[in-house]
């Protein structure tokens, strides 16, 4: 009897780890989980980290799309923030639900991805965020007379929480690559800090 259960448990131990892998192509899993690869990488050696990134990538990406990362890979550099960046924006996406499209071999992930800054370092454009960020809690006029109420135009932090779509086109092959991302924002709320 304690034997089976002792395999009951190893069972519910191991469950979380099937159903989260279970159903979805390597490449697709592997794109999810970026993030946390590039965080656990070695960053003393940039000739080494770049080879070792684009290894990563060749079981996620194919075509015209693996060409563009690559590039992007070689034009970063680990004395930036060119790669921090782009893996802190992954790891502040969260998948709400994702959607096999029925008539493709696409992936649909409904995501909520918080981004926060400061209006002296990476802000957006703060004249058209609500148009860009389809803001649906503040109006163009209100994020305008918040920013001239400042003593320095650029004194302020604030976030964005985005939900948007992104639609991943995968190849048919029996182990489908990555050929194409688009990214769609449905709507996100600003506030500011």
């Amino acid at each position: 009897m304690i034997k089976y259960f002792n395999f009951f448990l190893l069972f519910l131990v191991f469950l979380p780890s099937i159903a989260l892998t279970d159903g979805y192509p390597k490449s697709i899993e592997k794109w999810r989980l970026q993030s946390d690869y590039f965080w656990k990488m070695d960053f003393s050696n940039e000739s080494a980290f770049k080879t070792k990134l684009k290894n990563y990538y060749t079981n996620v990406f194919t075509g015209d799309l693996k060409d563009r990362f690559y590039s992007w890979i070689d034009e970063g550099s680990l004395k930036s923030d060119h790669f921090s960046w782009f893996y802190k924006k992954a790891e502040n996406t969260k998948a709400k639900n994702i959607i096999k499209d029925s008539a493709s071999n696409n992936y649909i992930f409904n995501e909520t991805q918080t981004k926060c800054f400061a209006g002296d370092y990476n802000a957006p454009d703060m004249k058209t965020i609500v148009s860009k960020y389809k803001v649906i809690n503040k109006t163009q006029s209100e994020v305008d007379k918040h920013i001239k109420s400042l003593k320095l135009p650029i004194d302020f932090d604030a976030c964005l929480i985005i939900d948007q779509r992104t639609t991943i086109y995968l190849t048919s092959d029996k182990e489908p690559l990555i050929y194409k991302i688009q990214q769609e924002i449905i709507e996100s709320k600003l506030n500011f800090e």
